[in-house]
């Protein structure tokens, strides 16, 4: 979508407002559709003069008088999501724009975008799951395979969100088979098999990642998953790796006070809380 960046969040008014104007609304019948196109104009104005509230009753009403016409309510739906960040409203008019407009990716891929981060946004996991079939089944049927394998692991991000963790790791295995170099697959399954208590598996995966692609926590998910398996010198190895990418990250310093009680070290245990403490965490133990 125009007018959003890559955490979803506006871009208010100029990108946005030039992607609307340009966007437009094409209708030139006499009647019902004249006043739409009359509505859509004034509320395009009004947005450009920030008069949100005069804007938003424009859009309101050529909603109204255009009840499937896909293009009014893909602007509508715009600026909700963009200008009043309203999901609830956007979900409405961008349900409207997937239901009536032309399959097509060029057309349909920002709606679906910006509706799985209003669904998302909301913690409605299994709605999210459902629309990221929908929308990988639309990039398939253009040949998108690369678009479409994200969107495979968009939905397996959201089954670990709802805590359907067998189906999310099912789901990163289709991921991972058609590209094993997806390194965020790799990290969100290595993630699901830790919560599923699965460390050795876990384990692998997280060595996988280091070795492969590498990431500034990796040292630390390693050092967690090694304490979890009772390997606390490994482990304090890990951490003091971690320390040397961020030495003032107070989880860290938490982990490793686990570490020295798993070895029966109270004095470096105590060390390490302190630690942990003076960087702002409250109860670290």
């Amino acid at each position: 979508m125009r007018g959003i960046d890559d955490r979803g969040r506006a871009r208010w008014p100029l990108a946005w407002l030039g992607a609307v104007i340009t966007l437009g609304v094409a209708l030139s019948a006499p009647g019902a559709e004249e006043g739409v196109a009359g509505l859509m104009a004034e509320a395009r104005t009004l947005l450009g003069q920030g008069r949100l509230d005069d804007a938003e009753a424009r859009y309101q009403a050529a909603a109204r008088l255009a009840p499937g016409d896909w293009k009014v309510h893909l602007e509508v739906a715009d600026f909700y999501f963009n200008v009043r960040l309203d999901c609830r409203r956007a979900l409405g008019h961008y349900d409207v724009a997937r239901r009536d407009a032309p399959p097509m990716v060029a057309i349909l891929d920002g709606v679906y975008q910006a509706s799985l981060k209003c669904l998302e946004g909301q913690g409605r996991w299994e709605e999210a799951i459902a629309l990221c079939d929908a929308w990988r089944a639309l990039l398939k049927s253009e040949r998108r395979h690369r678009r479409a394998r994200a969107a495979l692991r968009r939905r397996a991000e959201n089954e670990a969100r709802a805590n359907a963790l067998e189906r999310a790791e099912a789901t990163l295995l289709q991921v991972l088979r058609d590209d094993y170099e997806d390194a965020r697959a790799h990290m969100l399954r290595a993630h699901v098999r830790y919560s599923l208590g699965r460390f050795e598996q876990a384990l692998a995966d997280y060595r996988v990642i280091k070795q492969t692609f590498g990431s500034p926590l990796i040292d630390l998910y390693l050092g967690i998953t090694l304490g979890r398996l009772g390997r606390h010198r490994e482990a304090l190895v890990a951490f003091e790796a971690s320390l040397e990418v961020d030495g003032e990250f107070p989880e860290t310093w938490r982990w490793i006070a686990a570490s020295h009680e798993g070895r029966d070290d109270p004095v470096r245990a105590e060390e390490a809380y302190r630690r942990c403490l003076g960087l702002g965490v409250d109860d670290p133990r």
